[in-house]
């Protein structure tokens, strides 16, 4: 493993917990799930309701990030596997 493949594994690292950190929150309340933003603005004044709910990731949308960004992240670092070897040695 050479330098620049390290550097591309530390990226992938840093950009999946990203992708997870920003992952879109969701509620699941009566057998539904329900993006979080536009639930909380239909229930403004619920503070009691705020409470019991329990927010959530999206897993299908953060299923959806990481599996691009560790595909991305390996398909690179294969791409730069033979890069700073010496030739003819």
């Amino acid at each position: 493993m050479n330098l620049i493949q390290r550097i591309v594994l530390i990226l992938g690292a840093v950009a999946l917990i990203i992708v997870i950190w920003t992952t879109p929150k969701m509620i699941y309340t009566n057998a539904q799930y329900y993006d979080m933003d536009k639930y909380m603005e239909r229930l403004e004044g619920y503070s009691r309701l705020e409470q019991d709910l329990a927010p959530t990731i999206d897993y299908k949308i953060a299923s959806m990030k990481v599996i691009a960004v560790v595909g991305s992240t390996l398909f690179v670092f294969f791409a730069f596997k033979g890069v700073g070897k010496k030739e003819g040695g």
